[in-house]
C-alpha cells in the first residue's frame, strides 16, 4: 500500500481498522525513510543532515501517535493523518 493510500484509508477507518492502518502507515514510513536516507547518503546531498532530522521528527510524531492508538486513544493520530491529507 502506498503512503497516500495508507493516509486515505487511515482517515476513513473505524477505530479498530484505524489502529491496523496507522501501524501500517508507520511501518511504511520507516521503510521509506530508510531507503531515502541511504540514497541521500550515497549522493552526499548537501542538506542530508537536515533531511534526516526531518525524518526523525516525523517518525517521533508517528511513534507518539501510535503509542496512543495502541491504548485506544485515536484523536491525536487522526488529527495527524488529517493534517497530512
Amino acid at each position: 500500500m502506498g503512503v497516500s493510500s495508507s493516509v486515505y484509508h487511515a482517515g476513513t477507518a473505524d477505530n479498530e481498522r484505524f489502529a491496523v492502518v496507522f501501524a501500517e502507515l508507520f511501518k511504511h514510513t520507516q521503510a521509506h525513510f530508510e531507503r531515502e536516507e541511504t540514497l541521500v547518503e550515497q549522493i552526499q546531498h548537501s542538506s542530508r543532515s537536515e533531511h534526516v532530522e526531518d525524518h526523525r521528527r516525523i517518525l517521533g510524531d508517528l511513534h507518539r501517535c501510535n503509542e496512543r492508538v495502541l491504548t485506544g486513544r485515536h484523536a491525536m493520530a487522526r488529527a495527524w493523518v488529517a493534517d497530512w491529507e
